[in-house]
């Protein structure tokens, strides 16, 4: 990804089981780490990641849709790396199913992706960049 300016941001995505967000797209990459709980990434591929476990997130402009799919409520942190000149997130749609999750399990259909809480980082960062 080139940009004449960067933006890193670091969510806690966190949510009871079967909380889903919208499809959606960042202007960049992201990477998953689970706390408590599962997180599935919904994308024509798919990955879960269960408590523990991290994963990088697919490059700009993939289409995903991000869900609770694990047995207790999930909580983790999500870091972004993003053109700041770009919204942050865009609506999209999914391109069909090429297959099985990347990490393991039978994909869960219907309850896709966790709704991200609060970016107190990326604010205080883009304050940062703001002084100088």
């Amino acid at each position: 990804m080139q940009a004449t300016e960067y933006l890193v941001r670091v969510n806690e995505p966190l949510g009871p089981r079967r909380s889903v967000m919208t499809v959606h797209t960042h202007p960049g990459t992201e990477a998953f780490y689970v706390l408590t709980g599962e997180l599935s990434v919904r994308t024509a591929g798919g990955t879960r990641i269960s408590a523990g476990g991290a994963s990088s997130g697919s490059p700009g402009g993939t289409p995903l849709q991000v869900s609770s799919t694990g047995t207790a409520d999930v909580w983790g942190l999500v870091m972004f790396v993003v053109d700041a000149a770009q919204p942050f997130s865009s609506p999209a749609t999914l391109p069909a199913a090429t297959g099985r999750p990347r990490t393991g399990g039978e994909p869960q259909t219907g309850l896709w992706l966790v709704g991200a809480g609060g970016a107190l980082l990326s604010l205080r960062l883009a304050r940062l960049r703001a002084t100088r």
